[in-house]
């Protein structure tokens, strides 16, 4: 499924917010990311690396990470539906 990416700041959290249009995506966006190929399971299944490659890329120090898939039936912006639990990163 394509999808637009972006990742919101939330304290020690990076939120990947994942949306069938850019409009849904929150108003409080840090960084878009673009279209990608891919799902809200495979994103929680890279969890971990993803959190590392997001701290070392963008020379930030997060320490969990959310996923949050924005429902396609829903076209309200900003409105999110949480598909996944913070996951603290295992090895700093």
């Amino acid at each position: 499924m394509i999808l637009h990416v972006g990742l919101v700041k939330q304290g020690s959290t990076v939120v990947i917010q994942l949306a069938p249009t850019v409009d849904q995506l929150s108003c409080e966006l840090w960084k878009y990311l673009g279209e990608r190929e891919t799902t809200a399971a495979a994103i929680r299944a890279n969890a971990p690396s993803g959190l590392k490659y997001i701290n070392r890329v963008e020379g930030t120090n997060f320490t969990r990470l959310q996923v949050e898939e924005i429902d396609p039936q829903d076209f309200t912006a900003g409105h999110v539906s949480t598909l996944a639990a913070e996951i603290e990163e295992a090895h700093q």
